[in-house]
């Protein structure tokens, strides 16, 4: 079950450079990618910039402290599952939380027992929303009704292109290979070799209308979406 967090990135925001290594090895055995910063001015810049499924948050952090940095973040985002580490518990603060919606408030040092029920809770809480692929630069990959948004405006797509991005958010940060788009897109009778340069046209399209994102080309295998 844990295996699909591999489709997930995650952020964690740690000043204390030990702490922040111990935990981000943790943290690859479950997801796909882990963002590291050491202040929570970093941490919202990356938080912006790569639309991360996933926060880690220690409470005590310079430029911007892990309170600040979540309440910024539930400003325009009240979904994505955030966990707040800290060195003590502080009832007064635990009430200030609830407001926040974390999945979880842990304190240091953490028991493995409860790093993995917390990850698991993560992981429903993750599946819950899947309906919406964030892909970084502001674009959201909405599946249900197979339309792609930027800032809440929709990016005008033709229905070939709706269904090429729709296997490249699937895969957000993976290879679909060509074989995948010819055999998924086209009838498997038709002409691989033609079917294949029509895909190639289409994707120079889909490039020209979303410069911000890379789909990038995985010698002799396939494409890759990525926010970078």
């Amino acid at each position: 079950m844990l295996k699909r967090l591999k489709d997930f990135h995650v952020l964690y925001a740690e000043d204390d450079e030990g702490v922040r290594r111990y935990f981000s090895r943790l943290l690859k055995r479950y997801f796909g990618k882990v963002y590291e910063a050491c202040d929570g001015k970093e941490a919202l810049e990356i938080y912006y910039d790569k639309a991360p499924s996933v926060l880690f948050v220690d409470l005590e952090m310079p430029r911007m402290d892990g309170l600040a940095l979540v309440e910024t973040v539930r400003r325009s985002d009240v979904h994505t599952p955030i966990v707040m580490l800290t060195a003590y518990a502080d009832t007064k603060r635990l009430l200030k939380f609830a407001e926040l919606h974390l999945t979880k408030y842990l304190v240091k040092p953490v028991e493995p027992e409860e790093f993995v029920e917390t990850i698991e809770k993560i992981a429903q809480n993750l599946w819950k929303f899947t309906s919406e692929v964030a892909l970084g630069k502001n674009y959201v990959w909405h599946k249900e009704v197979q339309a792609l948004y930027r800032n809440g405006v929709e990016v005008v797509l033709t229905s070939t292109e709706r269904h090429i991005f729709a296997l490249l958010a699937e895969h957000f940060g993976s290879c679909v290979t060509y074989e995948e788009f010819v055999y998924t897109l086209w009838d498997e009778d038709a002409d691989y070799e033609k079917s294949l340069q029509t895909l190639k046209h289409h994707i120079a399209n889909i490039r020209k209308k979303l410069p911000e994102l890379s789909i990038r080309n995985s010698y002799a295998e396939g494409y890759v979406l990525s926010s970078v």
